[in-house]
């Protein structure tokens, strides 16, 4: 046997085969009887790797796959006619192929129902395959509506619509669940699937396996997991989609709004009626156009009792949502994003929050809700990097109140002295404040340190009135947040302490 023959099964066994010489591959089984010999012991020691580690709905699904592919065995030469009678065989009398089989045989059908999967991987079309249909279920491809059976092939860029009434479960490696009226688009690569994009519904997904990425697109959005479990759900009062995550953790963004969302916790994008104002002089200037706000929702009203149905496990998705993770007086489960991507990590020594540089120049960060009259409210933070240009570079703690008004104080020119003198360590930034209901005011008191040069406590009173607003500006009580401009920081130790 040549050379050339023998790089096409190492090829076919190291799954590198590209569409024309899996082809090649496919004729010479018929054509060459050597040739196939050869290949037949060359998948033995992989045959035995595979036998060890592929399970019987796992084979089911090759079954089918080789129907789909090769069409009915009368249609086909006699290697391909075997091998989907041995597979139909397989289906039907499980117990007796087990034991009356040879060991040439188990070899011969899984590699060449592995060798059909790779046809399909390589074409990019595999997505999975229907696990569970009840009711009226359809496949779109290509234009026409497929009535959806229990077996059946999902290829890449198919639409699974569900009916009312009516659920369905797509397995791939991964399991991903749709509930009654809901519309989803599965994608593919020659590795199997690799994103979905959400039209409407209710869906569920467990990407269980290690290293499996995936990404879901939403409107705008754009969901990452790896690794994990997740729903995504219309909001019964907003008619936007909510993302659950039960287990393991997600990125949901939009642009330069992200964040990173934890089991246990719920996100949602709001893409219009988010209000930010910062009033300077006599300006107003307000941020009216998105926000991703991440909470926990009572575990009673997260609907996932309708996954029994489909044969997943749902009860204990939820116990990530019994209890909040969250000890602080500062709620760090429940925050409000205006911009930038930031990343909340809770740990045993305390919870940790970054702000990633995605090419928002403005990034803020609001936690819980006003609830602070008198406190004193200190962060140690560190500067990653500088975003190049002329833009501020600031790091500072926000002060916002109910109205959506808000105040920031931080280090801006500071922040010069302490790239300039190469210091690179953290800083803490602590900040006595007070507010005033009756005078709508707020005063504060700001330290830093180290600050190389500049004294250690500055003082400011801000005050209503025509010299720094014209519209009303209500200081009552606080809530409390972070913002960076121009920069990359970390922040620790974030507190507030009521005096």
């Amino acid at each position: 046997m040549d050379n050339t023959r023998i790089v096409l099964i190492e090829k076919f066994l190291d799954d590198v085969l590209s569409q024309d010489e899996a082809r090649e591959i496919l004729a010479l089984l018929d054509e060459d009887k050597e040739f196939a010999d050869e290949l037949m012991n060359s998948v033995r020691v992989k045959g035995n790797i595979m036998s060890a580690v592929h399970e019987d709905r796992e084979c089911e699904q090759l079954a089918h796959i080789v129907e789909v592919a090769l069409g009915p065995s009368d249609d086909r030469g006699s290697f391909e006619s075997r091998v989907i009678q041995r597979l139909q065989k397989r289906r039907t009398r499980r117990k007796k192929w087990r034991i009356h089989l040879t060991a040439a045989a188990v070899f011969l059908i899984l590699a060449a129902g592995a060798y059909v999967f790779n046809l399909y991987r390589m074409s990019g079309k595999y997505a999975g395959n229907i696990a569970e249909v009840y009711g009226k279920v359809h496949i779109e491809r290509n234009g026409a509506k497929i009535p959806a059976e229990k077996g059946m092939a999902v290829l890449s860029e198919d639409t699974v619509v569900t009916g009312g009434d009516s659920l369905c479960r797509v397995d791939s490696g991964s399991i991903v669940a749709l509930n009654e009226s809901t519309e989803l688009v599965f994608h593919a690569d020659r590795h199997g699937l690799n994103s979905l994009t959400y039209r409407k519904g209710q869906v569920f997904a467990d990407i269980h396996r290690r290293g499996t990425k995936l990404s879901v697109t939403i409107g705008k959005s754009t969901l990452t997991v790896l690794g994990t479990q997740f729903q995504i759900r219309p909001s019964d009062t907003l008619g936007r989609p909510v993302v659950d995550v039960f287990k393991g953790t997600v990125k949901l963004a939009q642009g330069t709004l992200g964040t990173y969302i934890d089991a246990g916790h719920s996100g949602l994008i709001y893409l219009h009626g988010g209000i930010l104002v910062k009033y300077t002089d006599t300006r107003e200037t307000a941020r009216t156009g998105k926000r991703l706000k991440v909470f926990v929702p009572p575990a009673d009203n997260i609907p996932v009792a309708w996954l029994r149905k489909v044969g997943c496990f749902y009860r204990e998705l939820l116990s990530a949502y019994r209890s909040k993770t969250s000890t602080s007086p500062i709620d760090f489960d429940a925050y409000v994003i205006y911009n930038g991507i930031w990343k909340i990590k809770q740990h045993d020594t305390g919870t940790v929050i970054t702000q990633e540089l995605s090419g928002a120049v403005d990034t803020d960060i609001l936690f819980g809700k006003p609830e602070w009259k008198k406190s004193t409210v200190s962060v140690d933070f560190r500067v990653n990097k500088y975003i190049p240009g002329d833009c501020q570079k600031r790091v500072a703690i926000l002060f916002f109140y109910k109205s959506g008004s808000y105040d920031c104080f931080g280090l801006s020119e500071q922040l010069k002295r302490l790239r300039r003198a190469g210091y690179t360590g953290w800083v803490n930034l602590k900040i006595n404040f007070k507010v005033t209901g009756a005078e709508d005011t707020i005063d504060i008191r700001m330290y830093a340190d180290p600050l190389p040069g500049v004294e250690k406590g500055k003082h400011f009173r801000y005050r209503k009135g025509p010299g720094n607003s014209e519209y009303p500006f209500e200081r009552k009580i606080v809530g409390i947040g972070l913002k960076c401009s121009g920069v990359s920081a970390e922040f620790k130790n974030l507190k507030i302490v009521p005096r």
